[in-house]
């Protein structure tokens, strides 16, 4: 047995989803709505690819000036 949850492979709205990766899931707060949360990943995902296109640029910046 896995940590998946699978209930339906149908292609529509569900109350249960397969979950690949568990360790990766954050509880949402009781005081948090669900409005809110679902805003999380969204900025989470901007600032992550900022950083990924950034990162070769800085590390030649870092490597051109030294230490």
């Amino acid at each position: 047995m896995t940590n998946s949850i699978l209930i339906s492979k149908s292609i529509s709205y569900q109350a249960y989803v397969k979950i690949d990766y568990p360790r990766i899931l954050v509880k949402v707060p009781d005081d948090v709505s669900l409005d809110v949360a679902a805003l999380v990943p969204c900025g989470g995902i901007t600032a992550f690819s900022a950083v990924k296109q950034l990162r070769e640029s800085v590390e030649l910046a870092h490597r051109t000036k030294g230490d």
